[in-house]
Formats: C-alpha cells, structure tokens, sequence
C-alpha cells in the first residue's frame, strides 16, 4: 500500500468523529476521502461508502453538517452526472427521514454538479465568519 495512502486511511481513522468542515477541523475527513479516491477509486468509494454510512448512522450526531457537505464528495463518489441524480434521491430520501425538521432542496443543488471554484480555507473563514 502506498504511503500516501496509508496517510490518507489514518487521517480518515484520526477524523472518527467530525471532519465535516466545523471550525476545528475544516473538513479533514473529506480531504481524506477526496484523496484516497484519488490514489485508488475503488478502494476510496468503498472507504467513503463504509465511512459515510457510519458516520450517519452512529459516529456522528450532526447530519445536517454531513449533509451541506456531500457537495465537496459527491464527484469524487460518482463516475458521471446520472450517477450523482441516483445517489442524491437515495441521500434525499433518507435524510428528509433522519432530519424532518430541517428543509432539504427537491431538486439536485447546482453545486453537487460542478467543481467549486472559491472551494479555499480563506472562503470557507469568510462563509464562517458571515454564519456568526
């Protein structure tokens, strides 16, 4: 096994709860997933699958910070857009039961479907500070 990753599997295990982007861990477990689907996208689905599963169903309370995220793992999960449509009315679905009292968009969100071009730790500080 490689030993970027190597690293990347150990920042995903050092990640066990959070990595979503709060404050104190700007997004370090999606950085992971992002690049250990990178090295080997096989291995990095199957990962990012496992993980994504747990973390929704007993690591992580807060779904709702998982969920305003998928956008930054999303095209890395999928091969093409028909993909994404697929696994968005899935994620939809199962988070419109977990989260009933917030409101999740009908559609696929435009951003689950292109790169994020201002996607920095400066416009994420910015995005922070403008939430408080």
């Amino acid at each position: 096994m490689s030993s970027a990753k190597q690293v990347a599997i150990k920042a995903i295990n050092e990640c066990r709860w959070g990595g979503y982007g709060l404050p104190s861990d700007h997004g370090a477990k999606v950085e992971a997933l992002k690049i250990i689907m990178q090295i080997d996208s096989d291995l990095g689905r199957e990962i990012a699958f496992k993980v994504l599963f747990d973390d929704l169903t007993v690591n992580y309370p807060y779904f709702y910070t998982i969920a305003t995220k998928m956008d930054r793992l999303m095209p890395h999960l999928t091969e093409n857009n028909d993909q994404i449509v697929q696994m968005w009315e899935e994620i939809q679905e199962y988070l419109c039961q977990i989260l009933s009292e917030y409101k999740l968009p009908l559609e696929i969100p435009d951003n689950f479907l292109n790169d994020t071009e201002n996607d920095t730790i400066e416009a994420t500080f910015a995005e922070y500070q403008n939430i408080f």
